[in-house]
């Protein structure tokens, strides 16, 4: 439910969304200023506000202090267009930069010492929807063709690989894979029961 979603703290839960991403639904779903700092948007902080490397941390805190009041969401897309359109990480084009006069990379020429990747630490894929899915698929080929289980199984196969997901989510995961094509959804009086495709 889209009411369960309305903090950073709720979305940060959802397997395999990383800080970009809640940030980004706060800013264009939600309409609250919070800098969506994609790779994008870090490159051009760094350049202008910094002109040097920087932490991760220092670019967030520059990026917010900018943002302004009401508008985050049209800031956060005209940053992201202005770094991948104008500041781009291999040909910025410093000359016709509107932002020239007061770019600190431009006054001590480091353009080219900042960063030209400056992206967050991807989600660890271990435990993400996409790591789940094939324990899922492995455990389902292990099956035999008609054979299906109940979905009690399947979680103890993976608690026993120390894999945290609540009943609604894996169901509602198995029921995408079966959409898929990639495993086979009985739903029973006694519950769900799964098994490889047919």
């Amino acid at each position: 439910r889209s009411s369960d979603l309305s903090n950073a703290k709720d979305l940060a839960r959802l397997p395999g969304v990383g800080s970009y991403t809640v940030a980004a639904i706060q800013s264009f779903v939600f309409g609250e200023d919070v800098a969506a700092l994609d790779t994008n948007i870090r490159r051009v902080v760094s350049r202008v506000w910094f002109g040097a490397p920087v932490t991760d941390r220092e670019i967030r805190v520059a990026a917010t202090r900018l943002l302004p009041v009401g508008r985050g969401a049209e800031w956060n897309q005209a940053l992201m267009d202005f770094g991948s359109l104008q500041c781009t990480a291999d040909r910025p084009a410093c000359v016709i930069c509107p932002l020239r006069d007061c770019c600190r990379a431009i006054a001590r020429s480091s353009v080219a010492s900042v960063p030209r990747r400056i992206a967050e630490k991807p989600e660890p894929y271990r435990g993400s929807r996409r790591y789940i899915r094939g324990r899922i698929v492995a455990f389902l080929r292990d099956l035999q063709s008609n054979e299906s289980v109940p979905i009690g199984d399947l979680e103890q196969t993976l608690i026993a690989a120390e894999i945290a997901i609540d009943r609604d989510s894996l169901q509602t995961l198995l029921r995408a894979l079966a959409d898929e094509g990639l495993c086979q959804v009985i739903d029973c009086s006694e519950g769900m029961t799964v098994g490889p495709p047919r």
